[in-house]
């Protein structure tokens, strides 16, 4: 494993995350190498991650830069915008969620996936295991907002690494996420 700046960790070479993401999208590979998509931020800002999604080249933009018709259906965090972005993202494919965890891919797989996030004061940890083996972690500060909005009732409803780690084993999760990619043009 290597010790990444801005607090992220992953494995090197991960196995898991460089073998799953193609086998799983081997269907829609042709439209992937060549398209790039944008996603909302998780707490609703006004930054969209532009991905191309082959590569993972990601990019943070202003959401008046897109058309609203043309952001696909997932969401993102980031923990780091300085010269290298780190963010978490997840989006709706044909063939079902697909995790950009930094620059790796990574295909969730219901009851194989376990995310796990421990609080440490200030600083938490998320970590995402396939089988038991580790594929990801980073190191975030506490998400601050509930009951600051109508909706913000729950650590679920700010915190995106916690919702996520609610539903990452909940078959209703991969259906809706199975759905098509909206691509920009």
């Amino acid at each position: 494993m290597s010790r990444k700046k801005g607090g992220w960790l992953r494995t090197q070479d991960s196995a898991v995350g460089n073998q799953a993401a193609p086998t799983a999208l081997s269907n829609i590979k042709y439209e992937m190498e060549k398209d790039i998509v944008a996603l909302r931020q998780f707490d609703g800002g006004v930054k969209l991650l532009k991905i191309e999604l082959w590569r993972g080249m990601r990019e943070l933009v202003s959401i008046d830069e897109v058309a609203k018709h043309k952001i696909t259906f997932g969401t993102f965090e980031c923990e780091q915008t300085g010269p290298v972005l780190q963010s978490v993202a997840l989006i709706a494919t044909p063939a079902g969620p697909l995790l950009y965890l930094d620059d790796l891919r990574y295909v969730p797989k219901i009851h194989r996936t376990k995310i796990e996030i421990k609080d440490d004061e200030s600083i938490s940890s998320f970590r995402i295991l396939h089988d038991a083996q580790l594929i990801f972690e980073l190191f975030f500060k506490a998400k601050c907002g509930i009951g600051l909005h109508p909706y913000n009732n729950t650590r679920k409803d700010i915190d995106f690494y916690f919702w996520l780690g609610k539903n990452i084993n909940d078959p209703e999760f991969y259906k809706a996420y199975t759905k098509g990619i909206k691509y920009m043009d």
